[in-house]
């Protein structure tokens, strides 16, 4: 995603879990257990930093700079990983850019 927008190019990202990654992050490891000196929620000594994307912000913040939000939707849990149906919506949207404007020629 780095070199990409580096190049130039658009970055464009999508989720199949609306749920913000802080939450994610925080479920996954078991929840809080404790702060630290700046007041950041940790979990096993790592801090947990709150930033309200629905991706890390690096992931969230590259399509950000490129202009766009990042797509998102739910799907049924057993299709986490596989679904492509929000992948098609992104695909759609970059069908009805101008290819210019999409700096990918």
């Amino acid at each position: 995603m780095g070199f990409m927008r580096a190049l130039g190019k658009p970055v464009l990202g999508y989720s199949n879990d609306s749920t913000l990654f802080f939450d994610r992050a925080k479920d996954h490891l078991g929840g809080v257990d404790g702060h630290d000196e700046m007041g950041r929620p940790q979990a096993h000594g790592m801090a947990l930093e709150n930033f309200s994307m629905v991706d890390n912000l690096m992931l969230h913040g590259a399509v950000r700079h490129s202009g766009f939000d990042v797509i998102v939707g739910d799907v049924p849990d057993d299709e986490l990983y596989t679904s492509l149906a929000v992948f098609e919506k992104v695909a759609e949207l970059v069908a009805l850019w101008p290819r210019h404007q999409l700096n990918i020629d």
